[in-house]
């Protein structure tokens, strides 16, 4: 199951995650009271996946830290 960012934040409130961790290579994972949680039934992050799900919510300072670090925390 793959999904575009508004359906991954529901998806997220629905299982009562605090925090959705997005990382290429891997599904996305969920915070779960605590603890990280893998979905087993979505498919993992291609990069280019990766870079679509990210670019659409960060500001153009945040994505260019994103891009000079390969990470970043917001």
């Amino acid at each position: 199951m793959k999904f575009d960012l508004d359906e991954l934040l529901k998806f997220a409130v629905e299982k009562g995650a605090s925090d959705v961790h997005i990382t290429v290579g891997v599904p996305p994972i969920f915070r779960m009271n605590g603890q990280l949680v893998k979905i087993n039934d979505i498919e993992r992050l291609m990069p280019d996946d990766t870079a679509k799900l990210v670019e659409s919510i960060m500001d153009e300072s945040t994505f260019a830290k994103y891009k000079d670090r390969g990470e970043v925390d917001f």
